[in-house]
Parts: C-alpha cells; structure tokens; sequence
C-alpha cells in the first residue's frame, strides 16, 4: 500500500532530518539568505550565509514537536497536488488514504516531467531514482575514475557506521581504498559498490541528498558535475554540506520569486523521494502522536470556533442593549426638553396670575415670599408717585420746560422700577414653588385653585425630571461600560478570528472535518 509507506516514513522522520525537509518544502524565506545558481561555484562567504540561514530556520523549528512538523508537513504535501481536504485524521487508516491520494499525484507529476518514467507504483518510482542515481555515478565515473574514487574515497568514512559496515561485508573487505573502489567500480558499477548500503533500510541520508540533487538538476535543467553529489558525502550532516545549501537556497529562490506553487509541485517527487529513502526500516512506526496532534489542533480549532461564536452572539447583545439605551437616551433628552418648556409655561402663567394680584401682603406662603411681597408693594407705589408727578401739569412756559424735563426724569425712574417689579415677580414664582405644600399656606386669591393645581402641576414635572436625570446619568455610565465590552469583545474576535484564519490556512480541511 503506497500510501502507508509515504505515512511511515513521514512519521519515522525525526529531529534535524524532518526539519531540513520540512524547511526545504514550506519555508520560501530561503530565497532571501541567497539566490546562488547551480552553473558557478559559490565562494565561501555565500557557502557560510547558506549554512547560516539554514541554521536560522532550524533553529526557530526545534521549539516544534515532531508530530506537529509531520503533520504540517503532510497537509502542506496534501495541499500542493490538491487532494480534497476531506479526512480527519482520527485513525492510521485515514491516514494511509491521504498518503494514497498523494502517491497517486505526485507519480503524475513524476510522469509528466520524466518522460522515461512510465510507472504506477511508489515501488517503481522508487527504483526509477536510484537507477537514475547509479546511472549518471557510473557516467561519471567513465570519464573521470580518478576523480570519482578519491571522492568516494573521501566520502565513504561519513557514512553512518552500520552502512559502512554493510558495505564492507557485501564487498568482502576489511578497508578501503582507491583500488579496491575502482576495481569495484570498473566490475560492477556504483549499484555493486552501494548494494549493501541499499539493503540497509532507508538508503541512508547520502544517497537520499544525492538523489534529491539529481532530480533537482534535472527539474531546472541544470547539468551538475559528478563533484556535487560526491562532495555531498562529505558532510552528511546537512547544515554543512555546501552543495546541498546551495541547491536548498536555489530551489527557495526559484519557488518565491515566480511567487506561486508550480516550483513546489515540482520538488514534490523529489521530495516524497527523500522522505522514503531517509526511513530505516528498522525504526519504530508510531502514528499516535501525529494522530493525536491533529485531535488537538482540531480540538483547538472547535473551541476557537466556539468562542467566535460566543463572542460574535455576546457582541450582538451588547449591540442591542447599546442600541436600546441610545434610543432611551433620545426620548429623556427629547422630554427633558418638553418638560422644561411646560416648567418654562408654569412659571410665566403664575408670573402672570401674581402680576394681577393686589393685596400679596396678606399672603402667607413663606419668609422669602412675604419680604418680596413688601418690596414689589413698595416699588408699586413709587411707580404710582411717579405717575402721578407726571400727570401735574402747569400752563407757564417756563414751568412747562421744567416740567418736560421732569417728566423725561421721571419716566425713566418708572422704566426702571418697571424692570425692578419684573425682576421681583420672578423671584415671588420661584419662592411660591419652593414651597412643598401649597394647600396649608394662605392665598388670598380669587385664583386660589389655578395656584394651587400650576404648583402641583410644576413639582410632578419636576420630579420627573429629576429622575429622568437620575437615569440619565445611569444609562450614560452603562452605556460608556457597554461601549468598552463591545470594543473589547471585538478585540477578542479579531484575535479568535486570525488565530482561526491561521488554523485553517495551515490545515484547511480543519474547516471540513471539525
């Protein structure tokens, strides 16, 4: 089953090899460390700034489990071929179907770049590459033997020590040397040299690099020196293996640069190719914890969703009570306004009734009342004094001079006494309403029951207003916490929001299959 194979050997993939692959398929940035072509020979300066944003990028990967690289590094893989994004990954099975579909994408792909490639199965693509691999070896090394055995030579050593051994024991030698790997080489080619190290599960990170190279050469029509995959094996460890940063640093450019995914499409076989030949058959298949990741990822999303929904359903109700104590404002501010005007109203009718009355002396409303009673009768009579003044007349010439001038006099001393009586009519109203009960107080008034039913009338009004202030205030402070849930609420929203947004963008069948 091919897709249990790529599952398995996604799931063996462990530490600094699952994060160079990872890197080498999902992170672009690599473009940005260094856009070197495979045609020149890199200096070493651009050999260092490769190793060190390759080391970067590690670096900031080791925080991240295992389970959680593999299973991104599966979705990525599942959404580069577009395999419908309908699986949860609850059990092996579900994963082995999505292995499935994208063998069958990636074996299209392969096919529809190598012409020569004519296989249905992981098993003959698999083949296919590393008879690819010992093909251009031997090519290479009928044209340079010298070169080709003293860069095995120099390679073999970095071997991991299980394969050397394997090696060993397939060739029946006991060390190695330049004759010993050319006679091999001239007799039976690179697949006798490496055929113990083929039996040796997962074919080990050498062939694995150097296949990768191979193919990548290929893809962009790069014609490499037999050197490059040789010099790989110097340094198997891949943080320092130049040639290979290179073409990490190549593949990332090329990729970003067109800004799209056909480059990444491109590298998939290739990359399927590595991730099966890195497995050592003899390891531990282990699919709980990449399962158990995406329970929790899915977990993490159906609670985010949750919470939107909450959040979304809070904001809504706070909308609503925002909206109601916005339109309750309105209607107190718009009856404020009228009851002020009928206040207004009172005090100018009981203006008017007090303006009428003449014997205010006899009232007994209050302290304030009765001393402005005293005073408007006091400006009253001088106003009449005045009047009367003016009306005495004499018919001498010189007299009438004098008396037009008095009476200039005395008629601005009545504008101003005029003004006075206003001014203490006001002040009579305002004390007439200050008084609790106008019913226990003596008015002597023909006018006694208007009095008394304005007075009622202002204090009901006044006490409305009152409490209209009262909750005035009330429902402007609630409206002022209201406004800060709501902002608040939107706050979280936006933050659920991107975290979900986020979610889906590295795991899209999350909105699907949760």
């Amino acid at each position: 089953m091919d897709g249990k194979v790529l599952i398995d050997s996604i799931v063996c993939m462990k530490g600094e090899q699952l994060r160079v692959t990872y890197a080498l398929f999902n992170e672009a940035n690599l473009l940005h460390a260094f856009l070197a072509s495979l045609r020149k020979t890199i200096t070493r300066n651009e050999e260092d700034a490769l190793k060190a944003t390759l080391k970067n990028i590690l670096n900031r990967l080791e925080d991240r489990t295992d389970a959680q690289l593999q299973l991104e590094l599966l979705e990525s893989m599942s959404q580069c071929v577009q395999v419908i994004p309908r699986r949860s990954f609850v059990s092996p099975d579900s994963l082995f179907e999505e292995g499935n579909d994208i063998v069958f994408k990636v074996l299209e792909i392969a096919r529809e770049q190598d012409k020569t490639f004519k296989g249905v199965t992981l098993d003959e693509f698999m083949h296919h590459q590393v008879d690819a691999f010992f093909e251009k070896m031997d090519a290479e090394f009928q044209r340079n033997p010298d070169v080709v055995t003293a860069n095995l030579l120099e390679a073999i050593p970095h071997l991991p020590p299980e394969m050397i051994q394997e090696i060993k024991t397939s060739l029946k030698i006991d060390e190695f040397s330049s004759e010993v790997l050319c006679r091999v080489m001239s007799t039976g080619g690179s697949a006798l040299l490496f055929s113990g190290a083929v039996e040796v599960a997962g074919f080990s990170f050498y062939t694995t690099a150097s296949t990768l190279l191979a193919w990548m050469s290929g893809l962009f029509g790069v014609t490499l020196p037999f050197s490059a995959y040789i010099g790989l094996s110097t340094s198997i460890a891949f943080l320092s293996g130049p040639i290979f940063l290179a073409l990490l640093a190549t593949m990332g450019g090329v990729y970003v640069w067109y800004g799209n995914s056909t480059y990444q499409k491109r590298l998939l076989p290739g990359l399927v190719a590595q991730i099966i030949l890195c497995r050592n058959a003899n390891d531990p298949v282990n699919y709980e914890p990449l399962i158990e990741h995406w329970k929790h990822i899915s977990h993490q999303y159906q609670s985010l969703a949750e919470t939107q929904r909450t959040l979304v359903f809070d904001q809504e109700q706070i909308q609503n009570q925002i909206k109601s104590l916005s339109t309750r404002l309105s209607e107190i501010k718009a009856r404020k306004s009228q009851v002020g005007k009928l206040k207004s109203e009172i005090r100018t009718q009981l203006k008017q009734l007090l303006s009428t009355e003449r014997s205010l002396d006899t009232w007994k409303i209050n302290d304030a009342f009765s001393l402005q009673a005293t005073e408007l009768s006091d400006c009253r009579s001088a106003t009449a004094n005045l009047r009367s003044i003016i009306e005495g007349k004499t018919e001498r010439v010189v007299d009438s001079i004098l008396n037009l001038i008095r009476i200039s006099i005395k008629g601005a001393n009545i504008f101003y006494n005029q003004r006075k009586e206003n001014d203490i009519l006001d002040r009579m109203v305002v004390s007439l309403l200050e008084t609790a009960n106008l019913e226990d107080c003596v008015l002597d008034s023909p006018h006694y029951a208007t009095y008394i039913q304005m007075h009622g009338e202002y204090h009901n009004l006044h006490r409305e207003e009152i409490l209209m202030i009262e909750e005035e205030k009330e429902s402007k402070d609630k409206l002022d916490l209201l406004e800060q849930e709501y902002y608040s609420a939107e706050a979280d929203k936006r933050k659920h929001l991107d975290e979900l947004k986020e979610l889906r963008k590295r795991f899209p069948r999350l909105q699907y299959c949760s």
